[in-house]
């Protein structure tokens, strides 16, 4: 049998939702500088949130409004994958001139003091292409 799935895909550059589109595939502009995830999702109830490559990219209060938001759209017991670099490549957090486009180095800690009531169930290191990465899953309670 098949599950019915749902899915959402947001990015915070419009240039990937254009070569998206391209495919064939729709995909919800969202801009973590500026928008709200809880008011572009409103009264959602997601069961998985995955949220890769994307915390390195963010200063320090973008990150925190975003992560505090996934409280707001996802369901009891909803499961969230984060991943980001070991070690995010940057020059002092200016992002017109930082390699990747990295600000900032996400840890763990401050990762779950942000999601709110979210217990992390597991966390650990795996390597993609020439990068260490960290990930980590967490769940709604």
């Amino acid at each position: 049998f098949k599950i019915p799935l749902q899915y959402h895909s947001c990015d915070m550059l419009p240039c990937y939702n254009k070569l998206l589109a391209l495919s064939g595939i729709e995909v919800e502009y969202f801009n973590a500088t500026h928008d709200s995830i809880a008011a572009l999702y409103v009264e959602s109830n997601f069961d998985l949130v995955t949220c890769t490559e994307f915390l390195e990219h963010l200063r320090d209060s973008e990150e925190e409004r975003l992560l505090s938001g996934f409280k707001d759209i996802t369901a009891k017991e909803c499961k969230v994958l984060i991943t980001f670099p070991e070690v995010a490549l940057t020059r002092g957090g200016v992002p017109d001139v930082e390699p990747f486009g990295h600000v900032r180095q996400p840890n763990v800690d401050q990762v779950m003091s942000r999601l709110g009531p979210f217990a992390l169930i597991e966390h650990g290191k795996f390597r993609s292409k020439h990068v260490n990465q960290v990930y980590l899953i967490a769940e709604h309670i």
